[in-house]
């Protein structure tokens, strides 16, 4: 054929596959006797970014959340923000890094967490082509109720017609309301309530050494059991 005349100019970005693109100009270049001068753009794409499946978690524990991410831009840097209760609207940062740990304080309860990554490019012109520099995604944390931990102290010494003081206590979540209710003559299956509260005194008639025991009852429902002795 003869010499190609100047005619066409594309432009393609290298976010877009390049190998069908320059086939078909080609193509239709030959088939035309057209000179192609082809410019490729260097455009920016967006990270891809993984967090992994829903998963449970316990009140109180600290819970590790990882974040895998890859970008085109091989020597982009990239930023990691955490929304730890995202409302599908607002992104709120609220810690930052791959990986972090972060301990819910509030269960039951089910939390949406975000991660929301950014190459070094963002915000990126997408008028010309290429994508901004970001990437966003999401998984569900259920957290679950955690039970009290109760301590019914002991073993204790007593005299009969004489009261002994009985100081329980229980550990728990921060900000959780517990009840105590103590079992002065449990037997190791039916928990009988006798007293309430966290210390309590009461006062054996007759010698012997007499198991109790005390349950703790979070807000959430959540029990904690313990037993000791006393020896009167």
């Amino acid at each position: 054929t003869g010499e190609r005349q100047p005619g066409l100019v594309f432009q393609l970005n290298l976010t877009d596959d390049l190998r069908p693109r320059l086939a078909e100009i080609d193509a239709f270049a030959e088939a035309n006797g057209l000179r192609v001068d082809v410019n490729v753009r260097l455009a920016n794409a967006n990270p891809a970014v993984a967090i992994g499946p829903n998963q449970t978690a316990m009140e109180g524990v600290p819970f590790d959340l990882v974040a895998v991410a890859t970008d085109p831009g091989v020597a982009d840097t990239l930023d990691y923000r955490w929304d730890l209760d995202y409302d599908g609207n607002n992104f709120d940062e609220d810690i930052a890094g791959p990986l972090v740990s972060h301990t819910f304080l509030n269960g039951p309860a089910t939390y949406t967490v975000a991660l929301r990554v950014r190459d070094d490019d963002y915000p990126y012109p997408t008028l010309g082509g290429g994508e901004i520099g970001e990437a966003l995604a999401t998984r569900q944390i259920t957290v679950d109720n955690a039970p009290p931990l109760a301590n019914p102290g002991g073993p204790y010494l007593g005299v009969a017609h004489h009261p002994v003081t009985l100081p329980g206590s229980a550990t728990d979540v921060p900000g959780d309301t517990l009840t105590y209710a103590w079992d002065l003559e449990f037997d190791g299956l039916a928990f009988t309530p006798d007293l309430t509260g966290p210390t309590i005194k009461h006062t054996w008639t007759a010698a012997g050494v007499y198991s109790i025991a005390l349950r703790v009852t979070d807000r959430d429902g959540g029990v904690g059991l313990a037993t000791t002795t006393v020896t009167i």
